[in-house]
This record gives structure tokens, sequence and C-alpha cells, in this order.
């Protein structure tokens, strides 16, 4: 078989923005362009696609109705149909909520199926509905759906060292494949700014409140020095925390730019980027904001930091939660350049590890 003959289908929530959605971009990008296989995204929900999508690879939305169970059902039909036509070797699906109906619309069918969570790896994973207040859970329907048909996939993509254990422990070695996020090079830039950066959704779980305390309770003659600025969108949770900028008299030092489609222009000028998430999958903008030279600070959330940082070679990595040590790290980060600028160098050689060429030529030899 030459390599254009295969098919690959991807299942995805949307092509909208997220992190999801980039990955499959870029992953179906590189597959098309490089010839290894034709593409098929099929979306549960119909939105432009954020992401640049390659000329020739196919995108198909699956019908919606208004009322949620018949919704999904007609879904789950549709996408049956959908795979009984296009007939391909490979089909990977990823994202929590879609992955076990993907599964249950291919009972039967003889394509190599494949799911992928792609979020904290304990979402789903536990009987209870969450370990904790910022993690999610899809519902405990999902919960018994997993442990029924993630056995019948060929394989579990995993993205970070936690999720590997977790599913492994779940279904067997044999069915895990460990599929980090592929990180692109990032331009660099010589001319930074002293600019703390946060790029994330304003979610609670993400945890911008207690960066903006953080920032609050540093020396005033480092406030003055150094400015606050976040990017990314959101609803009553942003107004929280722009109202407790307010509340602190720091709306001069701390700046809300809203959300934007190219990110890539502040990870260039800031020096440090500084995230306070609570929990994660494999976090981009923190992969991303090292692999552009920032010098990182970063929760240490159960999953992706830890794969992404070595603490104090090309980033810091802080407990959840532990104000006063980021303080006093950030401090340290902000006071000393040559210690700044060690981590910026090393922070960029994350493209080595984690690079588009290697993460994907090694998921192909897996699954085709």
């Amino acid at each position: 078989m030459f390599l254009s003959e295969r098919k690959i289908v991807f299942i995805v929530p949307s092509l909208g923005a997220g992190g999801i959605e980039r990955v499959v971009s870029n992953l179906s990008n590189y597959l098309f362009t490089k010839g290894i296989a034709s593409i098929t995204i099929i979306c549960f929900a119909k939105k432009d696609p954020f992401y640049p999508i390659s000329l020739g690879i196919d995108i198909c939305y699956l019908p919606k109705t208004d009322f949620y169970f018949l919704d999904i059902i007609k879904k789950i039909l549709s996408l049956r149909r959908l795979l009984k036509e296009l007939k391909p070797d490979v089909a990977i699906s990823f994202g929590s909520m879609y992955n076990s109906f993907f599964l249950l619309s291919a009972l039967g069918l003889t394509v190599k199926k494949y799911v992928s969570d792609r979020s904290n790896p304990w979402r789903n994973s536990k009987f209870n509905l969450k370990r904790g207040g910022y993690e999610r859970h899809d519902g405990l329907h999902h919960y018994f759906l997993k442990k029924w048909l993630y056995r019948t996939a060929h394989g579990i993509l995993t993205q970070t060292k936690l999720s590997t254990k977790i599913e492994t422990q779940s279904f067997g070695q044999e069915k895990v494949i460990y599929f980090p996020n592929p990180i692109e090079r990032m331009p660099l830039s010589l001319q930074r700014k002293k600019i703390i950066l946060h790029v994330g959704r304003f979610v609670e779980s993400k945890g911008q409140l207690d960066l903006i305390e953080i920032y609050s309770r540093l020396p005033k003659y480092l406030q003055n020095d150094w400015e606050l600025v976040f990017v990314g969108g959101g609803d009553n949770y942003l107004e929280k925390c722009k109202e407790r900028v307010s509340q602190l008299n720091l709306s001069s030092r701390i700046s809300f730019i809203g959300f934007e489609k190219d990110v890539t222009k502040w990870y260039s000028i800031a020096e440090v980027f500084a995230f306070t998430s609570y929990s994660e999958g494999f976090p981009n903008a923190l992969a991303e904001a090292m692999a552009a030279g920032c010098a990182a600070i970063t929760y240490n959330c159960d999953a992706g930091p830890s794969d992404i940082i070595e603490n104090r070679v090309n980033g810091l990595l802080i407990a959840v939660g532990a104000k006063d040590e980021f303080i006093t790290e950030l401090i340290s980060l902000l006071e000393d350049n040559n210690f700044r600028r060690q981590l910026q160098m090393e922070s960029v050689k994350i493209t080595e590890k984690f690079s588009v060429d290697k993460v994907i030529d090694k998921l192909v030899d897996e699954i085709l």
C-alpha cells in the first residue's frame, strides 16, 4: 500500500480555539503535507477553524438537534454512517466527553480505534464526581462508559507521565501510547520587556486570582518595574478578576488584553511566564511560552508542568496553592538577571524534546 492511500479520521469536539483543536490541526497538517495519509476531520460541533487547516483535508460536521439525548443518539448514528462510508484505516477521537460516543458508534467496525482524553488525567477515572474543587468531571455515565468502552479501543493516547500511569493501571500497558503535545519552534527575540505574562482562558481552574494576589504582594519597587499581563477571554471569572484588580488599586500595573488569535507576539516580548493553574492535561500555553524563550514559573499541578519543566533547570515548579513560595521564587526570578537568562536559554530546548517531527513520527510508527 502506498502511503498516500492510507486514510485517517480524527474525531474532535470542534475546530474552534483550544488545546485539542490545536493538536489535531497540527497533526492533520503534518500527516497530509508529508503524504503520510489522507485526512478527514469529523466535528461534533460546527465552528469555523481557528487554526490553519491545509487545503485538501476534508471537514465533516455531525448534525445537531435541540434535545441533548436525541442529539447524542443522532450524532452517534451519523458518526457510524460516516465511518462506514469513509472506511478509514485508523480513527482517533480526542476529548473525554466524546471518546465513548465515538467508541459506541464504532462497535463492530473493523477500523483501528484510538482515543485520547487530553485533559486532567483523573477526569472520568474515579467513581466520585471530583477529587478537588477545581477538577472537572463529565458525569457518572461517562465514568461507566469509559470503564466499558475504552477496552474496545486499539489504543489510548496519553500526554503525560501521570495519564500514562493511570490508563496503564486501568487498561493495561499494551493499550497505552505516549503522545505528548508536539511543540512548534517559536520566534525568539532579544528585545524583551519587563512583563510577567499569563495566557489562558479565565476559568477558576486556571487560578488567575492567585496570580493577582501574588503580584499584589510583590514589593512596590518590583510592581513599579514589572507589569502583569493577562491574555485570554472569559465571562464571570474574568469579571471577578478585573474587580479584584480594581479593589487592589493595581489597574495601572495589571492589564487584561482579552482574547488574541496570535499570542506569539506576547511570548516573544515577555521576560517571565507565570502559571497558576490547579488542573491541567498538557499545558500548551506554558510549553509555547518556554519555546519562545520566557522564563517560566508555575504551580506543579497533578499533570503537565513536571513533564515540561525540570525544576530550577529550565523553569520553576511551585507546590499548588503555595503562594508564599511562589512569591519568594518570583522575586528571585525578577531580581536575578543571570538566573532568569539561564532559565530562558534552557527553556527553548523544550522544542527538541517535544519537536513536531519526533512526536508525530513516533505516533505514526505506533498506529500505522
